[in-house]
């Protein structure tokens, strides 16, 4: 334990809580708000002017907040040089330790609805915390999270830098892409810092793992995550697409604002989980992340409504039809519908009910396939598996399909995706 600090007389220090690159915390008791407290310690290492400035904007912050979910400010002050911050102190464990515990899901759902309140709250007030993280949540001993350490939180305001040039505020595993190339981010790095977080609760695992800072900062930009669903296959759907839009790389297109965030988890135990069969729960897409990344990115025009069409070719057993039903994850979670073809799910003799069409050459489908999308208006991608194995087609013509839908391009024909 590090040395108790010089405090005023009326705090009784009885042991620190724990440290952190803005001070160490220690437990007291208050003889004039006559109860335990948390005061928050700046280091005498770390009195710099900036490091003061920056201590007081956190209190700043702190006092401006008034919410359950959120640790309350007390006060402020300084004693023979020491500069301290007064707060609510919260019996229970950091959300960190919470998770490992592996609670149950609608318990996780609760907990990260409470975060959401809370950075409603502070966003609603002009704060972005810019850390959340699991070590800056605590969660009580009823189970309520609150939001702690707003050290790094910055007004909305346009107030001038605390930031050194050059200088990356945050934590590399649950930093925003945008926060790497700036300390200006909005509301919108919260939420993905909270996509992470509740990423983790989830599975148990952070989306991206590197050997350094700078690695991860790269994934953060570059990567996309594998769905939560891949790595457990009993998340309901719509939780699952819910995270994979807090992670979206553009912060145009997470959530609009954290109370959104809320009413979506609010709504989640409404959904039925499905039932995981053990060949599910073993299932894992492993080493397919580069290929995911580079079928997202052959289809990216899919998303302005342009026709695109890839084969995906892999011999049997080498995870070709996971790779797509991750795919289709990552593609409904943007928006698009997505209809799934294969000899598992819907033979193509089931295909032609559904285009009004007996033709089976390719050229028939094709056009068909045009026409039914172009119908719906709407932006759809055509995945089919083991095209060759459908009824009444050959493998030479899984190609010829391919052209023909490549010369087939209405906006509202964006993709078929063939695996063989």
């Amino acid at each position: 334990m590090s040395h108790t600090p010089s405090l005023p007389s009326r705090f009784r220090v009885h042991g620190e809580l724990g440290c952190g690159g803005m001070g160490v915390v220690y437990r007291a008791h208050d003889s004039v708000l006559r109860q335990v407290v948390a005061i928050k310690v700046l280091p005498s290492h770390q009195d710099s002017d900036a490091a003061v400035r920056r201590f007081r904007r956190e209190a700043s912050g702190l006092a401006a907040l008034s919410h359950p979910n959120i640790v309350a400010f007390h006060e402020i002050g300084e004693h023979e040089g020491v500069s301290y911050l007064v707060m609510e102190f919260v019996e229970g464990d950091t959300l960190r330790s919470w998770m490992r515990r592996r609670p149950p899901l609608d318990q996780v759902v609760a907990c990260f609805h409470g975060i959401c309140v809370g950075l409603s709250h502070a966003h609603a007030r002009g704060i972005v915390h810019r850390d959340l993280k699991p070590e800056n949540v605590l969660i009580a001993v009823d189970g309520v999270p609150k939001i702690m350490d707003f050290g790094l939180a910055r007004r909305l305001s346009g107030e001038s830098k605390l930031t050194r040039t050059g200088t990356i505020l945050g934590t590399a595993a649950y930093m925003a892409p945008e926060q790497t190339m700036s300390s200006e981010v909005g509301p919108a790095a919260d939420l993905y810092a909270l996509g992470i977080c509740l990423y983790e609760a989830l599975v148990g695992e952070l989306p991206f793992r590197a050997d350094s800072e700078v690695a991860m900062l790269y994934r953060h930009m570059t990567d996309l995550p594998p769905s939560p669903s891949s790595l457990r296959p009993d998340l309901p759907a719509p939780l699952n697409a819910l995270v994979l839009r807090l992670l979206e790389k553009n912060p145009a297109q997470r959530p609009r604002s954290a109370a959104e965030v809320a009413e979506a988890l609010a709504g989640a135990a409404a959904f039925p989980t499905p039932p995981v069969t053990a060949q599910e729960e073993r299932l894992k897409l492993i080493g397919r992340s580069d290929d995911l990344q580079r079928l997202m990115q052959r289809l990216a025009a899919c998303f302005d409504g342009q026709g695109v069409a890839c084969l995906l070719s892999a011999p049997a057993g080498l995870g070709r039809s996971r790779l797509l039903q991750e795919l289709s994850t990552h593609l409904e979670a943007r928006g698009l519908r997505v209809l799934r073809v294969g000899p598992a799910e819907q033979p193509l003799q089931h295909l032609q009910d559904i285009l009004g069409s007996l033709d089976t050459q390719p050229a028939g489908i094709a056009g068909a396939l045009g026409r039914r999308l172009e119908e719906n208006g709407s932006p759809a991608v055509l995945l089919v598996d083991d095209l060759e194995r459908l009824d009444s087609f050959q493998p030479h013509q899984v190609v010829e399909l391919l052209r023909e839908l490549a010369d087939f391009t209405p906006r509202s024909m964006p993709v078929l995706l063939a695996g063989r």
